[in-house]
């Protein structure tokens, strides 16, 4: 059957899973700064030694991209969801029985880190086999915007759930929530048949060929600085809030304000995008306007509450428009070839970038030095990260390196080429996924 005659209830299903897996995976990736918060008290802990526990779960949540396509194309969607959810559900259950951080490392850090991200590609990847390349864009842009639902509500909740039953009672309730993610696998099977040849073609995922193209290093030189910058700001913003003179409340509400800006502007951004795309003075003000504020202006916002939620305000639309607009040009200027041979990389510099920002940033503050210079670090490298994309936009860097065939085909036929044809087109879209959802 057709992708057109799959269209249906059932495909509006997957897509509500998948959205439904984006809230949990989008919440729990981006509730470092709370982690923070209790366990640097809980532990009597430094900021160094507590950022490494959340570096490790959002870079692997990052780095699963790759052995999750791996085991999709060995085994299918559901099963690559299955297996996620189960080590998600087993790492936060060993973590109910930590009594040290380091044993955090590996339980809660290490293997639900890679669980929550193995869920992640086949989340978005499975939908290309029920909606035609149009309708595939807008339903992987309904499943990403779950991801700022769940920083509006899941960091929230933990924060609630530690003050009622401590960390590890709230670890309880998150497992529970991990466990939905294998009832959303259930209807996520694929209907493209497996044959023999798609098993053999194993993608090229760290193809040296592709620095050649300005685009795409400056796609995984953009994500890395984006990445950590970003990174930096949810990890310690609220430490940041309560520096200021806000109650541990109003910091942790300041998540939840980034979180619904930055499901608006998603969802704003996207409808432009579909609709007329964005002249290039939209883009400029949207992308290095918004970063220059939350660059340079930060200190000026955080001197009042109604100023520490518009930063919030401003840096949630920031993220929202940086997150399509950096699709939008992926898609225009770089073809899928480059995205399917060079997913290696991309999840490579992501989770760099979630390493590198937070853990010097903790390395400052632990020197004692002030907040304030690791905030500008952070807008600074956003800053950098939006006109390095900007550039590639308005300098239109074209390049499509040809690639052998041969290397990943099982024949030379031309129905086989035809079908690595079809699979390659959709990469732009899950390309994109795994640039914006963690």
């Amino acid at each position: 059957m057709t992708s057109k005659q799959k269209e249906g209830g059932h495909a509006w299903l997957v897509v509500f899973a998948s959205f439904l897996v984006h809230v949990i995976v989008g919440g729990l990736a981006y509730s470092v700064g709370i982690w923070q918060m209790i366990f640097t008290s809980y532990f009597s802990a430094t900021r160094y030694e507590v950022a490494c526990l959340g570096v490790t779960m959002m870079s692997l949540t990052a780095l699963a991209g790759i052995p999750s396509t791996l085991i999709i194309y060995r085994f299918g969607y559901r099963v690559c969801v299955l297996i996620g959810a189960v080590l998600s559900i087993s790492g936060l259950t060993l973590a109910c029985f930590a009594t040290e951080l380091y044993e955090l490392y590996l339980s809660m850090a290490a293997i639900s880190g890679l669980g929550l991200g193995l869920v992640l590609t086949p989340s978005v990847m499975v939908l290309r086999g029920f909606f035609d390349p149009v309708r595939l864009l807008f339903a992987s842009s309904v499943a990403a915007t779950g991801s700022s639902l769940g920083v509006v509500f899941i960091p929230i909740l933990i924060y609630h759930l530690e003050e009622m039953y401590a960390w590890k009672g709230a670890l309880i309730v998150l497992i529970g929530a991990c466990a939905n993610i294998a009832v959303c696998a259930l209807v996520m099977h694929d209907i493209t048949p497996c044959t023999g040849r798609r098993r053999k073609r194993l993608l090229k995922i760290f193809e040296p060929s592709l620095f050649k193209s300005v685009a795409f290093v400056g796609l995984i030189s953009s994500n890395l600085l984006w990445s950590a910058g970003s990174s930096t700001v949810f990890f310690f913003i609220p430490e940041y809030a309560l520096k200021t003179g806000l109650n541990k409340d109003d910091a942790v509400m300041l998540l939840g304000v980034i979180g619904v800006t930055n499901f608006v502007s998603r969802v704003v951004f996207q409808l432009f995008n579909h609709s007329a795309k964005l002249d290039a003075t939209s883009n400029f003000l949207c992308s290095a306007g918004l970063a220059g504020i939350v660059t340079f202006l930060f200190p000026e916002f955080f001197k009042h509450k109604a100023g520490e939620i518009g930063y919030c305000i401003m840096f949630g639309l920031h993220c929202g428009y940086w997150s399509t607009f950096v699709s939008s040009v992926m898609a225009e200027l770089i073809s899928g070839e480059l995205i399917a041979y060079g997913r290696g990389y991309i999840s490579l510099s992501v989770g760099l970038g979630y390493v590198l920002g937070p853990l010097v940033s903790a390395c400052l503050l632990d020197n004692e030095h002030d907040i304030k210079i690791i905030f500008y670090a952070a807008g600074s490298a956003m800053l950098l990260s939006s006109m390095i994309m900007l550039a590639i936009s308005l300098k239109k860097c074209y390049y499509r390196p040809a690639f052998d065939g041969s290397a990943t085909n099982s024949s030379n036929s031309i129905g086989s080429q035809v079908s690595t044809s079809n699979e390659i087109e959709a990469e732009p879209v899950v390309g994109a996924a795994l640039l914006t959802t963690v």
